[in-house]
């Protein structure tokens, strides 16, 4: 998450019951509050912006449903696809915070991190040597 994007506890907001969930703000953050019923309101008093809902509906689910997808994948994978789609988080985030998102203790986290760093060494390597072959 960055600049300008929306926070949610969705199920607890949606369904008016408290949240299981923690939303964190990792560096300063300027919070917009926006109750339930004054949502309703807006979406029955102003129609055009069910359009807004509905496209910040599918920015957000898209993200999440790809996250859900990682169920089955081990810890270093699921350092390599937070990587992959998020690296100026991953720059930002502390690594106890990234090794609690993962369910992993920190010292785990830096033994995955370092596979990953020496995966991508001996990867850039192999390309150089190539390279100069041709």
């Amino acid at each position: 998450m960055g600049a300008g994007d929306v926070m949610i506890a969705v199920r607890s907001f949606y369904r008016q019951t408290p949240s299981k969930e923690r939303l964190i703000a990792m560096q300063d953050t300027e919070c917009i509050a926006l109750r339930h019923d004054d949502l309703e309101w807006i979406y029955q008093t102003f129609i055009e912006f069910n359009i807004v809902g509905r496209k910040l509906t599918e920015k957000y689910y898209d993200p999440c449903y790809e996250r859900a997808s990682w169920m089955g994948l081990t810890a270093a994978e699921k350092y390599v696809e937070l990587l992959e789609e998020y690296p100026d988080l991953m720059m930002k985030v502390p690594n106890v915070a990234i090794a609690a998102f993962l369910g992993i203790a920190e010292a785990t986290l830096s033994r995955i991190i370092t596979e990953v760093n020496n995966s991508k060494k001996k990867s850039n390597n192999n390309k150089n040597n190539k390279n100069k072959k041709s």
